[in-house]
């Protein structure tokens, strides 16, 4: 299989995540309105799952040892494996930090002006910054990590501005710092 068809099915994978997680952001919000005040520990969520996913893909590689991963079945199962997860929560993120936009702004279109906005902004210096500068100065291992603690300074930063101060809410803060602390350094040749 080409590099093209691997990037198509991962990327397919990543979409696919973000379409799903957004839908069923938009199950939650249906059956608790107030959900968007939860977007921070959402963040938090994102994080842990990066190095969690990131670790067991980790231990997955490892199993196959020299395996040559080239069919599409072996890609898409290794892709989901590390990107799926994280593409399901980042949707969900997508959908409750829209929700929480409209709660704040005096119009339907101003919320998704800005949410459009700064996703779009976003994706595109996402691409620079991880392209051009975490990876080349960072390696892979430690552009994961990096990425990992984003999310949770993006979650303190949502969470001081909206989340509850709840036990659960706290329980995810918790979880991203076992998270980080826990991450598989030394795992990767970078």
């Amino acid at each position: 299989m080409g590099y093209s068809s691997t990037f198509a099915v991962m990327l397919g994978t990543v979409l696919a995540g973000i379409a799903l997680g957004g839908l069923a952001g938009g199950a939650l919000l249906r059956r608790w309105p107030n959900a968007h005040l939860y977007t921070g520990p959402a963040a938090w969520l994102a994080g842990a799952l990066t190095v969690g996913s990131y670790a067991v893909f980790l231990l997955r590689m490892t199993a196959l040892a020299d395996h040559l991963v080239t069919a599409v079945p072996e890609i898409l199962g290794l892709g989901a494996l590390l990107m799926l997860p994280v593409a399901l929560v980042s949707g969900a993120l997508f959908t409750l930090a829209g929700a929480g936009l409209r709660a704040s702004t005096a119009s339907d279109t101003g919320a998704a002006g800005t949410l459009t906005f700064t996703n779009t902004l976003g994706s595109a210096l996402g691409s620079l910054i991880g392209g051009f500068l975490l990876l080349p100065f960072l390696g892979m291992e430690r552009a994961v990590f990096a990425v990992a603690a984003i999310y949770a300074a993006t979650g303190a930063v949502l969470w001081a501005r909206t989340a509850p101060k709840r036990p659960h809410a706290i329980g995810a803060l918790v979880v991203i710092a076992a998270a980080l602390a826990a991450f598989p350094f030394g795992s990767l040749a970078t």
